[in-house]
């Protein structure tokens, strides 16, 4: 019996590597219904008091969640 070694294929054109899922508000809050895109916007609207800018990637006007740290910004909230 042979097993292939190959890397898992994404998109079809590139290996999988272990990139960070970056979202938008909205993909954030379709993803994980249980807090609302109004919710997240008043989050990052108080990102520097609350500790949520450890969350937040900014490419230009663009605000991206970076997926792993929410969750653990969200278990480290839940310590406080």
């Amino acid at each position: 019996m042979t097993t292939s070694t190959t890397a898992p294929q994404c998109c079809g054109t590139h290996p999988a590597t272990a990139h960070p899922v970056l979202l938008t508000v909205r993909q954030c809050a379709e993803r994980h219904p249980f807090i609302g895109e109004r919710g997240l916007r008043n989050l990052i609207f108080n990102a520097e008091t609350n500790g949520f800018s450890a969350v937040l990637i900014r490419v230009g006007r663009k605000v991206l969640i970076h997926e792993e740290n929410y969750f653990a910004w969200i278990q480290q909230s839940q310590n406080r």
